[in-house]
């Protein structure tokens, strides 16, 4: 028997309103006690690996996850401060026998580097600003918002592993 995978689906998260995970969104477990994690993990933060008919398979957690037991993790400066942005940086162009330049991974929570980051496409508008024009509530709103605008995320679960 195959199971099917699903592209997406939509879950309840508030009494009139309903929201759209897609894999690879980051969510939380209503109750982290009642899966295996399979790491010590410092937040109840993951992303969804694939989505089933019924369960969900996420990174760092054995076995299926029922949907009605996870998440959405909202921007708040609490519930999602263990998420980082990392995008991609083009290397610098270098000469033959120049030191290549180390760039140190900045960890530091998602929200406070949107506020430094503007782009040309966005009119100049820093992603924080785009983020309250858009009324985004959810870190997989920005996920998917990122992923529409520039074809990928960049939010990384900031954790400590004891595999």
């Amino acid at each position: 028997m195959t199971v099917s995978k699903i592209e997406l689906f939509i879950i309840k998260i508030e009494d009139n309103m309903t929201t759209i995970l897609k894999k690879g969104d980051i969510i939380s477990l209503q109750n982290i006690k009642n899966y295996k994690v399979t790491f010590v993990v410092n937040c109840n933060l993951f992303r969804i690996k694939s989505i089933n008919v019924n369960t969900l398979e996420l990174y760092g957690v054995d076995g299926d996850v029922l949907m009605s037991d996870i998440h959405p993790v909202h921007i708040n400066g609490v519930d999602d401060v263990d998420i980082y942005y990392d995008p991609i940086i083009l290397p610098d162009c270098i000469e033959c026998g120049d030191p290549v330049p180390l760039r140190k991974k900045n960890r530091s929570y998602y929200v406070e580097v949107f506020k430094c980051e503007t782009f040309e496409t966005l009119k100049n508008k820093s992603f924080y600003d785009v983020i309250q024009e858009q009324n985004l509530s959810y870190v997989h709103e920005v996920q998917q918002f990122l992923k529409d605008r520039f074809n990928e995320d960049s939010l990384k679960i900031n954790r400590i592993f004891f595999s």
